[in-house]
């Protein structure tokens, strides 16, 4: 599961003041996956919020070698924006007094539950959608062979789940041919729906890796490690779909290297109360929020990519 990212460093004015209180976005964060993945960028009223990415710079092909009659030849690193615009969502529901007083729980109280379980939902959806938007799509056409597109559009269709090849041959893409720099700790992740998890589970070559040394990892939504790549199954049917693919049945993920989406917040989600309807006799609760999230880069450039996108949608 993932975990809660805190809060600590934000700036002590502006939007994310009332960070303290707001216990009902950190339980909603606490349950999704894509969202704490995404780096978060402090704003104030008014900020607008461009996301600069750096490529990376190649060794001359001439050498580095440098003589007393040259000055330090200079290369140009590579730098491309791009904007994150934030919106304002929100959603709400309305319980009748007399239900509460006849309910034998605290009725208000699941409905508040219900909610953050929504909030974290729309959170991950939001955050997936943007994941999903790297510019290299990654088409599993058979069991050991794919189609990688540059567009952002699947250039095959999938009739193949992931699995122990797919896994290696997206992180030898992402490290050998795009450059792609690790997460902090060293590694890749890849969060994969149900469906597309399937074919990992099942693959011998991986379960015996992975079995013997790390069999309570199986029990939790990290599913396993091949290379320097973690297995996560998402728990969001809407964040990642299960029926993609020629069978339906193959599923869709997300390959994740350092950077590769920003979120944004001019107001955090919490809960809003209004006692007011109908002179009382109904009290309706809404989540409300202004936020957004969005990928680093639409290039599908080496050393600027920072995704790949599996699917063939």
């Amino acid at each position: 599961m993932a975990q809660f990212q805190g809060w600590a460093d934000a700036p002590s004015t502006g939007a994310y003041q009332e960070h303290e209180i707001a216990p009902v976005f950190r339980q909603a964060v606490a349950k999704t996956l894509f969202f704490p993945r995404a780096k978060r960028l402090s704003m104030k009223s008014g900020d607008a919020i461009t996301i600069p990415i750096r490529g990376s710079l190649a060794r001359p092909s001439g050498g580095t070698a440098l003589t007393e009659s040259i000055s330090i030849p200079l290369d140009k690193l590579s730098i491309t924006t791009k904007s994150l615009d934030l919106t304002e969502r929100g959603r709400g529901v309305m319980v009748s007094r007399i239900a509460m007083n006849r309910s034998p729980i605290a009725l208000l109280q699941e409905h508040q539950v219900a909610l953050s379980e929504q909030l974290a939902l729309d959170l991950d959806v939001v955050a997936a959608t943007a994941f999903k938007s790297s510019q290299l799509v990654y088409a599993a056409t058979g069991a050991a062979s794919y189609n990688l597109a540059t567009g952002g559009s699947a250039g095959a269709a999938a009739v193949s789940n992931a699995n122990f090849y797919h896994i290696r041959k997206m992180r030898d893409l992402a490290f050998r041919t795009y450059l792609m720099p690790s997460l902090p700790n060293g590694r890749y992740e890849f969060i994969v729906s149900t469906s597309g998890i399937r074919g990992i589970l099942d693959d011998p070559e991986f379960i015996e890796i992975n079995a013997p040394q790390n069999s309570e990892i199986f029990k939790r939504n990290q599913v396993g490690r091949i290379s320097d790549v973690d297995i996560i199954e998402s728990q969001h049917d809407a964040a990642l779909d299960d029926d993609v693919g020629t069978n339906s049945d193959v599923g869709e993920g997300v390959f994740i290297a350092k950077d590769y989406c920003y979120s944004a917040m001019m107001e955090m989600p919490k809960i809003h109360w209004d006692r007011t309807h109908d002179h009382g006799r109904f009290t309706s609760l809404a989540w409300h929020g202004d936020y957004g999230v969005e990928s680093s880069t639409d290039s599908a450039n080496a050393g600027l990519v920072r995704g790949i996108y599996f699917s063939s949608t």
